[in-house]
C-alpha cells in the first residue's frame, strides 16, 4: 500500500466531485485490471498492442492529470514518502536509450508511469476504509462479470481452444482471472475482518473469489490463494493471540523444511500432487536458454518490455530452440 501522507477528507458531506472522483477511480482500476478486454482482444492477442485499446487510455491519461491537478501538493509527498517506487519507474523511461526497440519501451514506461500516478492520487484522494472499499467494489464487479461473461457469453468468458473449459471470465485468460480473483479474496477478506457492518456481503465475495480461482484451473493462483488465506490467519492470531502464534509459526516452519526435504527426495510425488510435471507445464524448459540469452546483457537489460515484442527481436533464436511462439518467462521473479 502507497503511503499516501494526506488525502481528502470526506466525513463532511459528499459533492458532485467526490461522486465523480469515485466512479472514475473504480473505472480506471477496472481498465488498469484489463478487464473486459476480452470482448474486444482475442485470446491470442496482446492486450498491449490492441490498436483498438490504445484509444482508451488518453481520457484516463488526461483525467488522471486533471484529478492530481487538484492536489499537486499532496501527490508530490507522496511520490518523495514512495521514491523506491518512483526510481523504478524513472529507470524504466531511462531504458528507452538502450532499448533494443525504443518506441515500444517509451511508450510502455509512459504507461507505467501514469498508472503509477493513478495510484499516487488514489492513495491521497480517499483515506484508508474508501480506497479498501473501491478495491472491493471493483472486484465485485469483475467477479460479477465474470460469472454472467462465463455462463451468457462462453465464447468470451470459457477458454476455447486452449486450456478449454477453463474460466476466463472478463480477461482474455484463465491465469489472468486467477491472479486478480486472489487480489480480490484477500480485499474481501480484509473488509470482512474489519467491517463488520459489510461482513456478509464481504463473504459472499470472498467466496465468489475462491470459486473463480477454482474454476480458472489457474494452479499457480490456487496457490497464491492458499499462501493468502496463511497470511492472513497468521496475521490475525499474531494480533489476538500471541502464544497461539508463536505455535502457529513453529508449525509453519516445521512444514516448510518437511516440504523442502519432500522435493528433494521426491519432487515428482510433490509436483503430481500439485499436477503438474518437474518442468512446470514447460516453464523450466524456457529458463535455461532465457537466462543464456539475458546474460549477455545482465546490467542494463534489452530495454522496458522490449525482450518479447518483436518476433524477429532477441527472443527470437529462444522461440526457434524451443519450436513454439514463447509470449514471456512464464517466471514471475
Amino acid at each position: 500500500m502507497l503511503r499516501s501522507g494526506t488525502h481528502f477528507d470526506t466525513t463532511q458531506g459528499e459533492g458532485i466531485h467526490d461522486i465523480a472522483a469515485r466512479w472514475f477511480a473504480i473505472l480506471g482500476l477496472l481498465l488498469f485490471s484489463e478487464g473486459f478486454f476480452n470482448l474486444f482482444v482475442a485470446p491470442t492477442d496482446s492486450v498491449d498492442d490492441a490498436s483498438f485499446l490504445r484509444l482508451v487510455w488518453p481520457p484516463i491519461y488526461l483525467g488522471t492529470l486533471v484529478a492530481v491537478a487538484y492536489r499537486p501538493r499532496d501527490v508530490l509527498l507522496a511520490a518523495r514518502r514512495n521514491w523506491l517506487i518512483v526510481l523504478v519507474v524513472g529507470l524504466c523511461i531511462l531504458s528507452t536509450a538502450w532499448s533494443v526497440e525504443p518506441g515500444t519501451s517509451l511508450r510502455r514506461a509512459i504507461a507505467l508511469a501514469f498508472t503509477t500516478l493513478f495510484g499516487l492520487w488514489l492513495a491521497v484522494r480517499f483515506p484508508p476504509r474508501e480506497r479498501l472499499l473501491l478495491l472491493a467494489r471493483t472486484f465485485a464487479i469483475i467477479a460479477v462479470g465474470s460469472v454472467l461473461m462465463a455462463l451468457l457469453l462462453p465464447r468470451y468468458g470459457v477458454m476455447q481452444e486452449v486450456h478449454p473449459g477453463a474460466w476466463s471470465g472478463v480477461f482474455t485468460q484463465k491465469n489472468k482471472l486467477g491472479q486478480v480473483m486472489v487480489y480480490g479474496a484477500a480485499v474481501f477478506a480484509i473488509v470482512a475482518v474489519t467491517m463488520p457492518d459489510l461482513r456478509r456481503r464481504a463473504i459472499v465475495g470472498l467466496g465468489l473469489s475462491i470459486a473463480l480461482v477454482l474454476l480458472s484451473t489457474s494452479m499457480t493462483s490456487l496457490l497464491g490463494l492458499m499462501l493468502m488465506g496463511a497470511v492472513l490467519l497468521s496475521a490475525t492470531v499474531l494480533l489476538r493471540r500471541p502464544i497461539l502464534a508463536v505455535l502457529l509459526i513453529y508449525g509453519s516452519l516445521v512444514f516448510a523444511a518437511t516440504l523442502t526435504v519432500w522435493l528433494a527426495l521426491d519432487a515428482d510425488a510433490v509436483f503430481q500432487m500439485i499436477g503438474r510435471d518437474a518442468s512446470l507445464t514447460g516453464r523450466t524448459d524456457i529458463w535455461e536458454p532465457l537466462w543464456e540469452r539475458l546474460s549477455t546483457r545482465p546490467w542494463r537489460g534489452f530495454g522496458y518490455s522490449a525482450f518479447w515484442h518483436d518476433p524477429e527481436g532477441p527472443a527470437w533464436a529462444l522461440r526457434r530452440a524451443l519450436q513454439w511462439d514463447v509470449p514471456s518467462a512464464h517466471n514471475g521473479w
